[in-house]
């Protein structure tokens, strides 16, 4: 750009590009903050396996159920319910709290 690449430029060029970055990283959280939680359900809902869907409505956003619960409720060994959830932890639409208790994340 016509600029002599010397060290006494250097600071100039940082600052500009961390302008730049720092731009486009409020950029990308305008848009996330402006999907609905219906929305953000959705997305998180097609992302999901056919055997994780029903594992993953059987949560919610204010209360944790515990583990036992969900096996009872699913229908299926503990095993395959607590390998579902840690895949679902794993993808970040359900968190684990203390004492094996269980509830959804929304993005």
């Amino acid at each position: 750009m016509g600029t002599f690449p010397g060290a006494q430029n250097f600071p100039i060029r940082k600052r500009i590009i961390a302008g730049i970055a720092l731009g486009s990283v409020r950029a990308e959280l305008v848009l996330v903050e402006s999907v609905s939680h219906a929305e953000r359900a959705a997305l998180v809902e097609e992302n999901l396996e056919p055997g994780e869907k029903p594992l993953y409505e059987l949560l919610s956003l204010d209360e944790a159920r515990h583990a036992d619960e969900l096996v009872e409720l699913f229908g299926r060994s503990s095993s395959e319910v607590l390998a579902a959830l840690f895949d679902l932890e794993l993808k970040g639409v359900v968190r684990q709290l203390p004492g094996k208790q269980f509830l959804k994340v929304l993005l």
